[in-house]
Order: structure tokens, then C-alpha cells, then sequence
């Protein structure tokens, strides 16, 4: 016998709720966070606290940011409860990302901490606000 009622909380309505935002809410969400972690890098210059290697010539713009189109490339590709792919589609991301024999690695996408904390924010934001509106549907 399954519980579907504990007192006036209707368990079902909650976890139609949550199912619902897993669906489609949560990945977009999760993903809007991390595609701004990954663009502030270009602002702050480094990837999870580590400054990006300085330039041989001095310029007068922000190292990868002469044109904003790399920084502005950065998209998710694939949004799933399970799975989030976000990448940058400028031709020449790459060997920003992963550098060369000539251009030093400055990785500005990629796993941290930091976006670890951050998702797991936005996440449990989202469940309490559904979990919240579902009890107020009694």
C-alpha cells in the first residue's frame, strides 16, 4: 500500500511538481548558471581562481577578448536532467581551452568547485519553491 496523503500533504501533487521541473526547468537553469560561470571567467581573467597566462605583447583589451565572439560562443547543446553539455562553438575554442605549442592553455569552460556549489544552489532553489507552491495546492 503506497502513502499517497500524510495529513493535508498531498505527496503525489509534490512529486508531480518535482518530476516536472526535472524535465525541463532544472537543466535550463542549471545550465543558464554554468553558462555564466564559464563567460565571468573572461571578466576575471582565469579559470577557478587560476589567472590565465599573461601574453608575451601587451594589448589593449582583455586576454581572449578582443571581439567577445569566443566568450559569447559559449551555449549548451544538450540540456537533460541527466546529462548537460555546454560548449563553445568558435572554431578557434579549442586551443584557447587546451592550448598549443605557441598559445599557452587558458581554460574558461570546464568542471570546478565553485559551479559544483553554484548548481547545487539553483537546484535545491527550484525543489523548494516546487515543493512550497505544491503544499499551498492542498
Amino acid at each position: 500500500m503506497a502513502i499517497k496523503q500524510i495529513g493535508k500533504f498531498n505527496l503525489d501533487k509534490i512529486q508531480q511538481g518535482i518530476k516536472k521541473q526535472k524535465q525541463t526547468l532544472i537543466p535550463n537553469e542549471v545550465a543558464k548558471v554554468a553558462i555564466k560561470d564559464f563567460t565571468d571567467n573572461f571578466k576575471e581573467q582565469g579559470f577557478d581562481g587560476d589567472p590565465w597566462a599573461k601574453r608575451k605583447k601587451a594589448k589593449n583589451y582583455p586576454i581572449l577578448n578582443n571581439t567577445g565572439k569566443l566568450k559569447n560562443s559559449i551555449k549548451a547543446i544538450i540540456k537533460t536532467f541527466r546529462k548537460i553539455i555546454i560548449t563553445a562553438t568558435a572554431d578557434y575554442a579549442k586551443y584557447h581551452q587546451s592550448g598549443t605549442g605557441d598559445i599557452p592553455a587558458r581554460p574558461f569552460i570546464g568542471q570546478s568547485d565553485d559551479l559544483t556549489i553554484k548548481t547545487e544552489k539553483e537546484i535545491i532553489k527550484i525543489l523548494d519553491k516546487t515543493i512550497k507552491i505544491n503544499l499551498k495546492k492542498r
